[in-house]
């Protein structure tokens, strides 16, 4: 657990003190080209989702962004025995949420400066990554490596009486012939009878 708390310190960190570095440098709306066509550095503040959707909606962010805050760790140390995969990537998204979270509260808006200029997608911060990948691992280890999750147990097939019946009277009759004994005849008349 400790392993997974210093991940999730270290992307809050990063998180944090890239941004800082971007909105004391840059202006709103400045891009930086990194590597011309397929990167650059770009801040905006996003007061909502990817694109700006429910930009004017900060509260549902911070509810559940909350809720993710304290349930996570929860259902971490609940599930401690997955492993470290799974708890990396628990500990990469919860790290990522309290990072855009501490922007939210004392900001009101996200910090982003990520873009990849090669496709129309929103820019994006450490913190977006990073719950991101811990999304994609925990999809990995969910689908592929502990599948668990989404088996169906299967109910144990019920043995008919006469099933069972069979099963007893073959039970005997081996039993019988191990010891020389003849074989027992459940309805019949025994040829030891006296005339």
């Amino acid at each position: 657990m400790n392993i997974l708390l210093c991940i999730s310190i270290l992307v809050v960190t990063l998180d944090q003190l890239s941004k800082t570095i971007v909105a004391n440098n840059m202006q709103v709306g400045e891009s930086i080209v990194l590597i011309k066509n397929l990167f650059s550095l770009t801040y905006v503040r996003n007061e909502g989702a990817a694109w700006g959707i429910l930009a004017n909606h900060r509260w549902i962010f911070l509810v559940l962004t909350a809720i993710a805050i304290i349930a996570i760790p929860i259902i971490t140390y609940k599930l401690r025995d997955f492993g470290y995969f799974f708890g990396t990537s628990m500990a990469l998204i919860w790290g990522g949420a309290i990072g855009n979270m501490i922007d939210r509260l004392f900001y009101g808006s996200v910090v982003d400066f990520i873009e990849a200029t090669f496709i129309d997608f929103p820019v994006f911060n450490i913190a977006d990554s990073c719950v991101v990948v811990g999304g994609i691992m925990l999809f990995i280890y969910l689908v592929f490596i502990n599948k668990t999750l989404f088996k169906s147990e299967k109910k144990p097939e019920t043995v008919s009486e006469e099933d069972e019946e069979k099963s007893t009277t073959s039970e005997v009759e081996a039993v019988s012939a191990q010891e020389g004994a003849a074989p027992v005849i459940e309805n019949g008349d025994s040829d030891d009878k006296n005339d």
